[in-house]
């Protein structure tokens, strides 16, 4: 009966290792498709070029980034020590669930940077993204929302004096 149980142990320890790497796998393809949704919406503002660049640029690149980091995701497999770190109280749907929900926030943003602008877009789609992986709290959603807003805008239309788009607004 010991061996039993230990033997149904390790093929249970085995399975949950299969169904991690699959979660790995599956967030590496969901990172790739927000990536190419990214691109493609930062491509219709404009990319310009390395001497004057337009203000898709930095978008695109951002894109592009979070493509190649999910194609990792999916390309490597997780060390045992990681696996035993993570948390197991996710189950499938929710997993997906939560995909689905930041899929449809990033296209959501591709096509809203326009009429909302730049500042109003951001800030919805980080306090979006952050409500949907689970912050319960709402205070440091909208701080850290705010905080990657007011740094964003700093960079690209203060110091690289990009022309993000405004909204009807017209704030930024």
């Amino acid at each position: 009966m010991i061996k039993n149980e230990t033997w149904d142990r390790k093929l249970n320890n085995n399975i949950e290792g299969v169904i991690k790497i699959r979660y790995d796998r599956a967030g590496g393809v969901i990172w790739m498709a927000l990536g190419t949704a990214l691109g493609i919406g930062s491509i219709k503002l404009g990319l310009g070029t390395l001497q004057k660049p337009g203000s898709g640029l930095m978008p695109f690149l951002a894109g592009v980034l979070l493509g190649a980091l999910g194609l990792l995701m999916v390309c490597l497999h997780p060390r045992r020590d990681s696996e035993k770190k993570r948390d197991e109280g996710v189950s499938l749907k929710q997993f997906w669930g939560k995909g689905a929900c930041s899929l449809a926030t990033s296209f959501l943003y591709a096509f809203s940077l326009d009429p909302l602008g730049f500042t109003v877009a951001t800030f919805l789609l980080i306090f979006s993204l952050l409500k949907i992986m689970g912050t319960r709290k709402w205070l440091t959603p909208i701080l850290i929302s705010f905080l990657t807003v007011v740094v964003s805008y700093l960079i690209f239309e203060v110091w690289l004096r990009l022309n993000l788009p405004k909204g009807i607004l017209r704030i930024g």
